[in-house]
C-alpha cells in the first residue's frame, strides 16, 4: 500500500487520483487474467496485448464515468472518449 498512499498524495486531485485507480486496477485485473490462462490453458499473450487490453479496459470505463466526473478534454482526447 505504499505506493498508492505515495501516488494518492502525489496526484492528489479528484480526476488524477481516479486515473491512478483505474491504472491500478486493470494492471491487476489484466495480470491475472493473463497468470489464469497461462497456468489453465498454457497461452501465453504477449505484453503488447495486455497493454491494449488494460489501455481498452481504462478507455471503457472512463467512457462510463464521463458523465458523473468531470474530465479535462486534454484526457478526453488523450483516451480518445467523446
Amino acid at each position: 500500500m505504499e505506493a498508492w498512499d505515495w501516488a494518492s498524495t502525489e496526484y492528489n486531485s479528484g480526476v488524477q487520483t481516479k486515473m491512478m485507480g483505474l491504472l491500478l486496477g486493470a494492471t491487476i485485473y489484466c495480470l491475472w487474467q493473463e497468470r489464469n490462462r497461462r497456468f489453465h490453458d498454457q497461452h501465453f499473450g504477449t505484453p503488447k496485448k495486455m497493454i491494449e487490453d488494460i489501455t481498452n479496459l481504462i478507455r471503457v470505463k472512463l467512457g462510463t464515468l464521463r458523465e458523473r466526473y468531470e474530465m479535462p478534454e486534454s484526457l478526453r482526447g488523450r483516451w480518445n472518449i467523446p
